[in-house]
């Protein structure tokens, strides 16, 4: 088990480096979440936990933060997801730049703390909403960490959760030398909706946008669909432009209504819409 940890530390830390949000917009120009929740977690830790609540929610969705990042930083999506009818569930992650000080935070603690804090943040979700349907998301590393409750495998083993309908995965890391293989996703249980663009490369880390494919091309569940907005990097679902934003909110949305709801009139309107310029591929 250490020369596992010492692997997942080593690539953490690579994510928590090259994956973060584009927090360039400043923390302090960040709308608070609208609720916050602290949870208690193992070793006396607390789990802050961040909330934006639907009024009448028919969904309850779970994100994780990139490396580095914090829920703030997503606040445009959150806020879009809660106008929908999704109550959102972000946990604010130990290596989030919004905690200052960050050493240490890359290492095998990091990836097991995210592992602790999304099974918190799904008790969570079930406790307050029971009865609703559950959707995992996340961006970069978050989508890495989102994509094990639906059977994703890494060498920490299983981490499935029978209750998730679907995910959604904005800039998915891709296939990681010695923490990923093709079958990493082999034997997912639920389908997912991967975001990325022509343009959504890390400088020093993800070098070609292509790898990005990986969670659609070696996955093979129904439902499941890729997207490629043109010119879009690795910030897409924080900083794209407002009819590129709405469009794949539209997108989204109708995605999880489909899967998540069992939505026939969604599912139908989820296999013909279309993003003005980017490539839809749909399983």
């Amino acid at each position: 088990m250490n020369i596992r940890l010492n692997l997942i530390g080593t690539v953490a830390a690579l994510l928590l480096v090259g994956c973060a949000p584009a927090s360039a917009q400043g923390l302090a120009e960040v709308v608070a979440a609208e609720q916050v929740v602290r949870l208690p977690a193992s070793a006396g830790r607390e789990l802050e936990v961040r909330v934006w609540a639907a009024s009448n929610p028919t969904v309850v969705v779970v994100f994780s933060a990139g490396g580095g990042g914090q829920p703030a930083a997503y606040e445009r999506m959150m806020r879009a997801l809660a106008q929908e009818g999704f109550t959102v569930i972000a946990p604010v992650h130990d290596d989030a730049l919004a905690r200052g000080d960050i050493s240490g935070s890359g290492g095998p603690a990091s990836f097991i703390s995210r592992l602790e804090d999304l099974a918190i943040a799904r008790g969570y979700a079930g406790a307050t909403h029971s009865g609703l349907p559950l959707v995992v998301m996340g961006h970069s590393f978050g989508s890495l960490m989102s994509s094990l409750a639906i059977g994703a495998s890494t060498p920490v083993g299983a981490q499935s959760d029978p209750g998730v309908k679907a995910l959604v995965a904005f800039s998915s890391p891709g296939i990681i030398p010695g923490l990923m293989t093709p079958d990493t996703y082999r034997n997912l249980s639920a389908p997912v909706l991967v975001v990325t663009g022509d343009h959504d490369v890390v400088p020093g880390f993800v070098t070609e946008w292509r790898s990005h494919r990986a969670l659609y091309d070696h996955s093979s569940v129904p439902g499941s669909a890729l997207v490629i907005v043109p010119e879009a990097d690795h910030n897409l679902v924080v900083s794209a432009d407002d009819a590129t934003f709405s469009a794949v909110v539209d997108l989204t949305t109708t995605f999880i209504r489909a899967e998540a709801l069992g939505d026939a009139a969604a599912r139908a309107r989820f296999s013909r819409i279309e993003i003005s310029g980017a490539t839809i591929e749909r399983r």
